[in-house]
């Protein structure tokens, strides 16, 4: 791989728990977006089954993983983006990318499943809102 970051590539990065804040965890993510200073990407999961119904709604299943760096079957959430240090992108070298039929496809299962991501994102917010009190 390309030591520069490119949109679709997979790296694994400290990722911030949404409903734990301050507790962070490793995980595989995709670049959607590179920022001068943070860039935005989506977690990458292979836990599905023991998700709730919504969340599985929301979770894009991975068609290829030839090329990922992905070794078992993983998922793209897709409905929150975090910030990483477009800096920490640029020190450490992608696992993989995304292929040209999933990058379609996440695209399209985006545009489509619009509803049921902002449903889940109002979900976490109001759970992440009660962790707080």
């Amino acid at each position: 791989m390309t030591s520069h970051p490119r949109p679709y590539d997979l790296y694994f990065v400290e990722l911030e728990f949404e409903d734990a804040p301050g507790i962070f965890a490793k995980h595989p993510a995709l670049l959607i977006k590179i920022g001068n200073d943070y860039s935005k990407v989506f977690k990458i999961s292979s836990q599905y089954n023991n998700k709730p119904q919504e969340i599985q709604k929301i979770y894009y299943p991975i068609k290829q993983l030839d090329g990922t760096g992905l070794w078992k079957k993983s998922y793209v959430d897709t409905h929150h983006f975090y910030k990483v240090s477009s800096s920490f992108l640029f020190k450490n070298k992608a696992i993989g990318k995304l292929s040209d039929i999933d990058k379609h496809y996440l695209s399209e299962f985006v545009n489509t499943h619009k509803k049921e991501i902002q449903k889940v994102q109002e979900m976490v917010k109001k759970q992440r809102t009660k962790n707080e009190r």
